[in-house]
């Protein structure tokens, strides 16, 4: 039996995630166009995207793996931090405060992800 986690069931779940998080996006920016939300419940919203998104790519590399679905979400998480920090490289402001906020966010969004898809 192998003790690593599954790269295939990590991409396989990004994959997932990042499908989870476009459809969530265009909804979002079809509400926030036609009703003019304000920028703090965007905030709040892009924090529930990234939680249900997040906990899809956990819940599906769990299942894909077979075991291991703490370690999996954690890597979802992981990966997902990885691209926060390259796209407010190139698009934000970096702010050790929100990295913080989201690293929890996702953390925690993909532990349960990751518990919740073990059969």
């Amino acid at each position: 039996m192998s003790k690593r986690i599954s790269i295939a069931a990590i991409l396989k779940g990004m994959a997932f995630s990042l499908i989870v998080l476009l459809c969530i996006a265009l909804v979002v920016s079809a509400i926030a166009y036609l009703f003019h939300i304000t920028g703090g419940a965007l905030v709040a919203v892009s924090n529930i995207a990234l939680a249900v998104a997040v906990f899809t790519g956990g819940l599906v590399a769990a299942r894909k793996a077979g075991k291991k679905g703490l370690l999996h979400g954690i890597a979802i998480a992981g990966v997902y931090l990885v691209l926060v920090v390259i796209l407010t490289g190139f698009w934000g402001t970096f702010s050790w405060a929100i990295l913080l906020k989201k690293a929890i966010i996702a953390a925690t969004a993909g532990c349960l992800g990751g518990i919740f898809g073990i059969r």
